[in-house]
């Protein structure tokens, strides 16, 4: 079960990892099956799965990569306000809120984030069979419903969770399901937003990711929220 606007780079790819080496090592089929929304890294995560499914009213895709920025530059000059840090070279402070982002921090985080979009759209274009340069006109970002995900081959099939378990009764010839839910958080209690994660819980909420976004300043995510911008169409 998915239902998450995804988080950071790294968890997400992680889980991804966790789910492919878990069908390497069994011969058990993966259905990922998202609720609410599957995007950016959640999307990412169900690409280990042997196939994805979404709910009628399902939001997904996102592929792409944010590194959220504010500078306070302009403010701190009018109330009399002096950075006064000390630094080993001219980019250790790239990307502080209290230094003026220059045309080079710019393109050092462009260069960041356009290598891991590199990695997303390998993940997508790999397990969805979409050649890259097909995969690119969609893969802008954007979320899509259920319905225009089915015919972008985003996803395999819309049901509800009871279509699903009926579905693979008939594939693993079971006769009934015990459905179990676990609750234990993913990567050592941190969850997918890392410490900002509430433990116990595998949904993100995205509020709780701006505290984290103020306090690590620029941080690479695979994270979709309409709140801190997005597109859907």
């Amino acid at each position: 079960m998915i239902d998450s606007p995804g988080g950071s780079v790294t968890a997400s790819d992680r889980i991804y990892h966790m789910i492919r080496s878990f069908r390497q090592r069994h011969p058990i089929p993966v259905f990922a099956l998202v609720e609410d929304i599957g995007a950016s890294g959640a999307y990412y995560i169900a690409m280990g799965a042997d196939e994805v499914w979404v709910h009628p009213t399902s939001i997904v895709g996102s592929i792409g990569v944010v590194v959220f920025n504010v500078g306070v530059t302009g403010l701190m000059k009018k109330i009399g306000v002096t950075d006064r840090s000390i630094t080993s070279g001219d980019e250790k402070e790239m990307g502080s809120p209290f230094r003026h982002m220059s045309t080079k921090d710019q393109q050092i985080f462009q260069d960041l984030v356009s290598d891991l979009y590199s990695q997303f759209l390998g993940v997508v274009s790999k397990n969805r069979q979409i050649a890259p340069d097909q995969l690119k006109s969609i893969a802008d970002g954007r979320v899509y419903t259920a319905k225009q995900a089915i015919k972008l081959h985003l996803v395999d099939r819309i049901g509800y969770r009871e279509d699903l378990v009926a579905h693979l009764e008939r594939v693993m010839h079971v006769s009934k399901f015990e459905l179990v839910r676990y609750r234990e958080p993913f990567l050592s209690g941190t969850g997918l937003f890392g410490e900002s994660s509430p433990v116990g819980s595998p949904v993100a909420d995205p509020s709780l990711l701006i505290p984290a976004i103020k306090k690590l300043g620029p941080t690479p995510l695979y994270f979709w929220s309409p709140s801190l911008g997005g597109s859907m169409k």
